[in-house]
């Protein structure tokens, strides 16, 4: 998965098919263990834009999961016992969690084939089901949110794109905001649940929608200034104060050029960019919360 998210598809198509190879001789290829693998090479071909691949292994992994299911209902309808049909099989909560995933990849591959209402019903129902695991708040739904700005920016249809995008920006302004005010509070024994992958396809995200709002709507906006505000923020949380800085010294401009120097948001934002000016001074530049 590492290789897959680090864009080296190539890579982890090879692993896995080795994987996928010694799996099946194993167990069969029907087999609950193989439906990450299948997961895995279908999103990497999909990264390739080998889509006619993509969608075997995908259709795979669709038949894995119903296969799985019909054998746990006949089970249970000849008697078996619970304890001995959920050691061999799917929980309810690995089914709901391999259907979620299916559901993005399918929503990927459809977007991929310029199917984009089917692409927006396959990323419904795996949004719908991520947030029924997760909650609202889940930040692993922010890459679904982007699949679905992306589709509704392909289709011109620049509201709907716009408001998956402030999604994003919201949910990690949020995140990163809470992180803050631990550590403002001298707090120690908070969770720190992202990792530095998470941070980079963060950044690359939000990067993405950065040049998006400026493109859309130009520089003096607000949705910019949160955009690059929420930037900053990532490299505070990484420990690069430097980056983080400049960053917000373009968000303060943003609000202050739309908001007006006497909001909150912008008052906010110069605390920090005076914060951030003082700690640069010292000998200790920031620390960073990534282990």
């Amino acid at each position: 998965n590492h290789l897959r998210e680090q864009g080296k598809y190539e890579s982890a198509i090879e692993i896995c098919s080795e994987v996928l190879q010694e799996g099946g001789a194993a167990f069969g290829e029907s087999s609950i263990n193989l439906l990450p693998t299948y997961f895995c090479l279908a999103d990497s071909y999909l990264g390739l834009n080998k889509l006619k691949k993509a969608e075997e292994f995908l259709i795979a992994a669709s038949w894995n999961i119903l296969q799985n299911q019909s054998d746990q209902e006949q089970k249970r309808a000849e008697g078996i016992e619970e304890r001995s049909i959920q050691s061999s099989h799917l929980s309810h909560s690995n089914i709901s969690e391999y259907q979620s995933r299916l559901h993005k990849l399918f929503g990927k591959l459809f977007a991929a084939q310029h199917r984009y209402e089917d692409a927006i019903n396959k990323l419904t129902q795996n949004i719908y089901i991520e947030s029924q695991n997760g909650g609202p708040e889940n930040i692993n739904l922010t890459s679904s949110y982007y699949l679905m700005g992306e589709i509704f920016t392909q289709m011109k249809r620049s509201t709907e794109a716009n408001s998956f995008y402030a999604k994003i920006v919201e949910m990690w302004a949020n995140k990163l905001n809470y992180f803050e005010e631990m550590i403002r509070k001298g707090e120690t024994d908070f969770m720190v649940d992202i990792d530095e992958i998470q941070i980079e396809n963060a950044l690359m995200t939000l990067r993405k929608i950065l040049s998006h709002y400026e493109s859309e709507l130009g520089d003096h906006h607000q949705l910019v200034g949160d955009c690059k505000y929420v930037i900053g923020l990532i490299f505070k949380f990484s420990g690069n104060n430097g980056i983080c800085l400049d960053y917000m010294r373009k968000a303060l401009e943003t609000y202050s050029y739309t908001l007006g120097d006497h909001h909150q948001r912008t008052v906010n934002t110069m605390t920090l960019v005076r914060d951030l000016e003082e700690v640069m001074q010292s000998p200790l530049k920031g620390n960073s919360l990534v282990a």
